[in-house]
């Protein structure tokens, strides 16, 4: 499958004792023609949402699998609750929701 206009993958997460919130990522570049991502980079959740809101970067979750990554889903930043959140649905659920992304 083929990436188009993504900027960057994330492929872990690391969420708050409550599992409800995530502290940190790890996102990978996706590579020109979108067929591979380049190495992983730990990133905090305010990152992630600087580079959506102020850089117009665009992400999505990917996952490894035997055949190389896969595309997910396209990651929104959502407003609820007057906080910020990461989710792949845009609703306003005030917590994150990457799917069944592992974790780090």
């Amino acid at each position: 499958m083929r990436w188009s206009n993504q900027d960057y993958a994330i492929t872990h997460v690391r969420y708050d004792d409550d599992e409800t919130s995530i502290v940190k990522v790890k996102q990978r570049e996706v590579i020109e023609g979108g067929e591979e991502l380049d190495s992983p980079q730990v990133r905090t959740k305010s990152a992630v949402i600087k580079n959506v809101d102020v850089y117009n970067n665009d992400y999505v979750t990917s996952t490894h699998g035997s055949n190389g990554w896969k595309l997910g889903e396209e990651v929104h930043v959502v407003e609820a609750n007057g906080e910020k959140w990461l989710r792949t649905d845009p609703n306003e659920t005030p917590e994150d929701n990457l799917g069944s992304l592992p974790t780090f």
